[in-house]
C-alpha cells in the first residue's frame, strides 16, 4: 500500500510509535519501583520481573561508549531514511511504519543506557530470556522490513 495522504498517514505512524515509547518507559518505570520482586503474567513461564541488562540482544556482552555511539549512528540514519522515505510519493505506509517502531524502541533502550547504564528488561521467558516492549518494537519492525524486501513485487 502506497502512502496516499503522507501527512495524515505519518502523523498516525508518528504517534503510534510515540504511544510504545511510552508504554515501554511506563513499564521501565513500573519495573524499577519492582525490583526486588515481580509477579506471574503465564505461571512461572512468564513473568514481569526486573533486570538489568548491560549488554545488546539477548544479552551478548557488548557494551559501553562505543556500543553507544553505533547505537546512536543507527537511530540517525534510521530517522534519516524515515524522513527520506517520507518524502517519497511511492513511500510504503509499511515501510514508514516499520521504520518508526524500529527507532522508538531504539530510543528507548538508549535512553536506559545513556542515563542508568543498562537496558531495563521485565519481560521474563523463563528458559529463554528476558526482554521489554522496546525490544518487540524492534525486532517486530525488522520483521516487516524483511518481509516487505523478501516480497517487494506486492509491496512497492
Amino acid at each position: 500500500m502506497v502512502l496516499k495522504s503522507k501527512t495524515g498517514t505519518a502523523a498516525f505512524f508518528i504517534v503510534l510509535a510515540v504511544l510504545f515509547l511510552l508504554s515501554d518507559r511506563i513499564f521501565k518505570g513500573v519495573a524499577l519501583l519492582a525490583s526486588h520482586g515481580g509477579f506471574d503474567i503465564v505461571g512461572r513461564i512468564f513473568r514481569f520481573q526486573f533486570a538489568r541488562n548491560y549488554g545488546i540482544a539477548f544479552s551478548i556482552p557488548l557494551g559501553g561508549m562505543i556500543l553507544n555511539f553505533f547505537v546512536f549512528v543507527i537511530i540517525c540514519a534510521l530517522i534519516y531514511w524515515t524522513v527520506d522515505a517520507l518524502r517519497k510519493k511511492s513511500a510504503s505506509i509499511t515501510i514508514v511504519g516499520s521504520l518508526l517502531l524500529i527507532i522508538a524502541g531504539a530510543l528507548s533502550n538508549f535512553f536506559d543506557r545513556a542515563y542508568y547504564g543498562y537496558v531495563i528488561d521485565y519481560l521474563d521467558l523463563k528458559y529463554f530470556t528476558v526482554f521489554n516492549l522496546a525490544d518487540i518494537m524492534i525486532v517486530g519492525g525488522v520483521i516487516i522490513l524483511i518481509k516487505v524486501n523478501l516480497f517487494k513485487k506486492h509491496e512497492c
